[in-house]
């Protein structure tokens, strides 16, 4: 279970990389699990493996909520709507975003069937964890500063943006991940595999 759920956390949160909308003006978010920095992953006790995992909940939901999906919905029709000719992005976006109707999805990773069986093996700190996910979330953040209405007047800006993100989400390409892939590759190098699997 574990092992399922760390693999899926760091692939969840390079595909965030993807799905990020207009930039809310808020901090980057980072990933704080409260858990000593030198524990390793193998180490880890049941409560401490919930407590990383509810951990990478808020910082998935802070990266790509309910909220930041809603926006990204908002942004893309806003776009439509003004190439479209029907009214320009910042109204569509304004309107869109009080629209009651117009919702994300919370991300839940059922944390509480979380459980350390099984991660005998993942040599990984606590630390590397935190370093890999906050780079990430880093990344996200730059992004977000690229995705508004002002790719309605430039839409061939978005494929850019697409590829950066695609890039990023690459766990070999983030120095901060490569020591997840060598202290633990039965767990976080299958992550390329499961981004494949997804695509």
């Amino acid at each position: 279970m574990l092992r399922r759920t760390l693999v899926s956390l760091l692939a969840a949160s390079s595909l965030a990389l993807g799905v990020v909308a207009c930039d809310d003006g808020t901090s980057t978010p980072t990933l704080s699990s409260g858990i000593p920095g030198n524990t390793t992953v193998s180490d880890l006790t049941d409560a401490q493996a919930r407590q990383l995992c509810n951990a990478f909940q808020d910082l998935a939901n802070q990266v790509a909520g309910a909220d930041v999906q809603k926006r990204l919905i908002c942004v893309a029709t806003g776009v439509a709507q003004q190439l479209a000719g029907l009214t320009t992005c910042n109204t569509s976006y304004s309107n869109c975003m009080k629209e009651s109707t117009i919702t994300g999805v919370t991300i839940d990773l059922q944390c509480s069937n979380v459980t350390a069986a099984g991660a005998t093996g993942c040599n990984a700190t606590i630390a590397q964890v935190t370093a890999c996910a906050n780079a990430q979330a880093a990344t996200v953040d730059s992004l977000l500063d690229q995705i508004s209405c002002k790719l309605a007047n430039d839409p061939n800006a978005l494929q850019t943006i697409a590829n950066e993100a695609q890039q990023s989400a690459e766990m070999s390409n983030v120095s901060e991940c490569q020591a997840l892939a060598a202290a633990c590759p039965d767990y976080f190098g299958q992550v390329s595999d499961v981004l494949s699997g997804m695509n």
